[in-house]
């Protein structure tokens, strides 16, 4: 299937230039003996996380705990959690998950780890955790002078293990070249330096001393202090990357696909994607050199201008041959952004859709199946009945009676309503019998037919990869028509798991 076939907007994976980000940064690493552990909220996939371990990361940074819960339950080992925590119920998951993993926490006060360190008593369980220390980007962090005196505070809390230390110089992507990036590789290093000695000094070891970032991994890897680094855009590479030399166009893995839909005037085209596609990050530390929302590849004339949520505005600088009707593909500014705003990636090798890659670890929290029961399918019920009942008395009012073939005449036990063509929503019962109405996913590949019918969320509980998010297989309904050539292994798995299971309840998938 060709990417011609695709449709617009979708967001694009080269697997070449994925693969051959994840072995350069991997092999580099290991030259100078470094354990990698990347950053996962860049891709939020378990199968490129899979990807990233085949290659030899030797653990996983986490920067939600729905990350973290997921790869724990994956049987992924060693993990580190990126941010302090202290909110119950916060803590409540992070106990849970170090019970199945090796899991380090990050702590830059002595609030939260009180708090965990409470929790892990009455759990009888020890926390491993690394201080972090600031080193440029004046967001978490100890100064690193004053590492070893907040470490001996922390060693009155006996269900805590101090680790080591962390730092993220997440102030660099304020540079705007090539040229400005040692400055801020200087800035890590000497950070880390100071840290270490202030721990020695204090009595402590550190045993891990971790970093990282995609602009100053080459020229911090080498360093003798640091031994683990959490680099995570590597995987993608972005606009962001290009404007500081770190990154080619061709070292661009993630790009969207857009199509031209209008030219309202001489310079100036329309395009179907928009700010739900790209994001709307322009350099999240004031970086000046970037310049709209996306590079335009093959068309530096071109400047993504403004973002609407659905259109993208495209400013052409003297002639060009773009036209209404052209596809075009664009590095966005942030790929981690984009990424978080799709739910899958077509990945692709050249011109050829090779399969779909899950964006599985997207979620705001609600992992509990007995919140689901609870909260989602009762309420839905109850919303959509509520909600159908006065469209009925609209529409009776208005024209009479309601129309027998309107979609809005759903019958009230059992069985799925008739259909005729695909009508923006899809109705299925819950197991009570009450119908739950939520907008139907469009299939991206546009020669196949998309899907009229979805699976309820009850079947794919037991579907280990999803089972963390009730929510998350929205992606999943709209795929179900597409040859299984398509999916990874584990996609055709899946897939096959979720068939049985539906032809056992007598469902009916249109």
């Amino acid at each position: 299937m060709k990417l011609s076939e695709v449709y617009t907007p979708a967001v694009l994976l080269d697997l070449d230039i994925l693969e051959r980000n994840i072995s350069r940064f991997a092999a580099e690493a290991a030259a100078h003996g470094k354990q990698l552990w990347p950053m996962l909220k860049t891709h939020k996939s378990l199968e490129l996380a899979a990807l990233q371990a085949a290659a030899g990361a030797a653990g996983f940074l986490c920067g939600t705990l729905d990350e973290l819960e997921a790869l724990a339950e994956a049987g992924y080992r060693d993990l580190m959690y990126a941010y302090p925590a202290a909110d119950p119920l916060s803590v409540a998951r992070l106990i849970r998950a170090a019970k199945r993993c090796a899991l380090i926490l990050r702590i830059d006060g002595l609030e939260a780890p009180a708090v965990l360190n409470e929790a892990a008593r009455e759990a009888g369980i020890r926390l491993s955790y690394t201080i972090i220390i600031d080193a440029g980007l004046h967001r978490f962090g100890v100064p690193p002078e004053k590492a070893g005196a907040f470490a001996r505070e922390l060693a009155r809390f006996d269900s805590l293990r101090f680790r080591g230390l962390s730092t993220h110089p997440g102030h660099v992507y304020a540079a705007g070249s090539a040229e400005e990036l040692p400055r801020y590789c200087e800035e890590e290093r000497a950070a880390v330096k100071t840290a270490v000695e202030s721990l020695q000094a204090a009595g402590f070891a550190p045993e891990i001393v971790s970093s990282g970032s995609t602009p100053t991994f080459r020229g911090t890897v080498g360093d003798g202090l640091l031994n683990l680094y959490h680099p995570g855009n590597y995987v993608f590479m972005d606009a962001i990357q290009l404007s500081t030399g770190t990154a080619r166009e061709e070292d661009c893995a993630l790009t969207i696909l857009a199509s031209v839909i209008s030219h309202p005037r001489e310079d100036l085209f329309l395009c179907d994607a928009g700010a739900k596609c790209l994001g709307l990050d322009q350099g999240a530390h004031g970086n000046s050199s970037i310049r709209g929302y996306g590079v335009v590849i093959g068309h530096p004339e071109i400047t993504v201008a403004g973002l609407s949520e659905e259109v993208g505005k495209l400013h052409a600088e003297g002639r060009t041959d773009l036209k209404v009707g052209d596809r075009i593909r664009i590095i966005p500014n942030h790929a981690c952004s984009s990424a978080n705003l799709t739910s899958y990636y077509v990945g692709h090798r050249g011109d050829e859709v090779d399969h779909l890659i899950a964006v599985d670890i997207r979620g705001n929290g609600f992992c509990c199946d007995e919140w689901d029961e609870a909260l989602f399918l009762p309420q839905r019920g109850r919303m959509s009945a509520k909600l159908t009942g006065e469209g009925e008395k609209r529409r009776s009012s208005a024209i009479g009676s309601a129309s027998p073939s309107s979609p809005s005449s759903v019958n009230t036990g059992g069985s799925f309503p008739r259909w005729g063509k695909h009508s923006g929503s899809s109705r299925t019962p819950t197991p009570t019998g009450r119908r739950k109405t939520s907008s139907a996913p469009v299939c991206a590949l546009g020669h196949l037919p998309r899907a009229r019918g979805r699976l309820r969320v009850s079947t794919l509980r037991s579907v280990p990869s999803l089972r963390a998010n009730p929510i998350l297989p929205a992606w999943l309904y709209s795929l179900f028509p597409l040859p299984s050539s398509l999916f990874s292994p584990a996609g055709e798995k899946l897939i096959r798991s979720c068939s049985r299971k539906r032809s056992a309840m007598g469902e009916k998938v249109w």
